[in-house]
């Protein structure tokens, strides 16, 4: 039986930056390592734990390193595995905190950091990378094999990996990983075409997304999306921290939709104009982010789905991830994870919902419909292309042609609604 650490150091690459403990009333507490308030580079892990001296007590410091660690089934699966409480956080993060989201990584007192001298990769053939594949839903994360400490948060089963010149790797004694693979979801057919799609239908109208690739196998096909918080610096993987939405406002992964408490895009724009330290720029983005994921019937655009990444002294909205048109699927939700407009149901979203989201997050009348008819006509304009270079790479084209024709019928009936 497994006897679990009396404290976690946090560490950001080799530094020691905190240590975070939990008591026997289930109380956590974070404090941040005094070498780090020293430290002229440092920075605050997140805007809900500023740098201080004082401990960080309950919630606050609770909510934050959970929103680190998968959801769900997943979760509860890696709970089994280890043999803990599906609720214990401190022991999931204890057993998978080594590779996380961003920059952190949580070692046992008497663990060297990062094992910096032990990292390597395992080399993965095509037939071992399918049937790791195939067995995530029984051993997500890799988490029963030996020295491999991988977390990442989401209900999606997917695996962190090394990709190199079409080559994959297994992360092994706390190395980084610089990609994500996410297998199909076999409830909802096309996943991974949809996805495809729409991060590439994204990126073709400029915007930021990291770049994606399509993986056919002998029986699975996946997405493989590179880290945007990972920098290659020579052969170094460096991490890059980042924290998402739930993180910044210091709420519970639990908290991640409007309806249950969760950040409201207003509140997304109060805290880009605080934090960003490009906020007019950033503001843009986030309005852009929303009208896309309006017009492509992306209703799942929660606060965990969007983040600030930290690069060089720099606190930026990250590129855009987990693109893809739920609408496309009868049986989830009509309902968008942030109201738009005081709209709750984005089929509906017209002129005056959009006037309202105006005012809501502190733009012009003429910005937000000027975004509208812009990113409408790229989009309506690149759904062909976009589909024919996926489909030339592998896609099977009946999956991609449904998934285009229904953005691009959405796209136009949106845009009517809207003027």
């Amino acid at each position: 039986m497994n006897t679990l650490p009396t404290s976690l150091k946090v560490y950001i690459e080799d530094k020691n930056i905190g240590v975070l403990k939990v008591d026997n009333d289930g109380i956590y507490s974070f404090v941040y390592d005094q070498a780090w308030l020293d430290d002229k580079n440092s920075y605050p892990i997140s805007r809900s734990l500023p740098l201080q001296n004082d401990v960080f007590e309950g919630n606050v410091a609770r909510n934050f390193f959970k929103n680190l660690l998968p959801e769900e089934l997943v979760r509860k699966r890696l709970a089994s595995i280890h043999g803990v409480s599906e609720g214990n956080d401190y022991a999931l993060l204890s057993f998978i905190g080594g590779e996380c989201a961003g920059a952190i990584s949580l070692l046992a007192e008497d663990k060297s950091p990062h094992y910096s001298d032990k990292h390597c990769y395992q080399k993965l053939n095509k037939d071992q990378l399918e049937s790791l594949i195939e067995g995530l839903s029984d051993d997500p994360m890799l988490s029963s094999l030996h020295h491999i400490r991988l977390s990442l948060a989401g209900a999606q089963n997917k695996l962190p990996l090394r990709y190199d010149h079409d080559q994959f790797y297994i992360p092994k004694y706390g190395a980084p990983s610089n990609c994500i693979v996410k297998p199909s979801i076999n409830i909802y057919p096309d996943s991974t075409v949809n996805e495809l799609y729409c991060m590439r239908l994204a990126s073709s109208i400029s915007l930021p997304v990291p770049k994606t690739h399509y993986l056919k196998l002998h029986s699975q096909e996946a997405l493989v999306v590179e880290r945007y918080d990972r920098q290659l610096v020579g052969d170094k993987i460096i991490r890059l921290h980042q924290e998402d939405f739930c993180q910044l406002t210091g709420r519970s992964d639990l908290s991640k939709y409007e309806a249950e408490g969760g950040p409201t895009l207003s509140e997304c724009a109060n805290i880009i104009r605080e934090w960003s330290t490009m906020p007019i720029d950033d503001l843009t983005l986030l309005t852009r982010w929303v009208i896309f994921n309006v017009l492509i019937g992306n209703n799942d655009a929660h606060a965990k789905n969007i983040s600030i990444l930290y690069q060089n002294s720099q606190r930026r909205l990250s590129p855009f991830y987990d693109l893809l048109t739920t609408r496309f699927y009868e049986r989830l939700s009509p309902q968008p994870a942030m109201s738009i407009g005081g709209c709750q149901q984005s089929d509906l979203v017209n002129r005056t919902h959009w006037e309202q989201l105006a005012s809501d997050i502190g733009v012009s009348k003429k910005v937000i419909f000027s975004e509208i008819d812009s990113i409408s006509s790229a989009i309506i304009g690149n759904v062909v292309g976009t589909a024919d270079k996926i489909i030339a790479e592998g896609a099977y084209a009946k999956s991609v042609n449904k998934i285009m024709l229904f953005i691009a019928q959405r796209t136009r009936k949106l845009l009517k609604q809207s003027s």
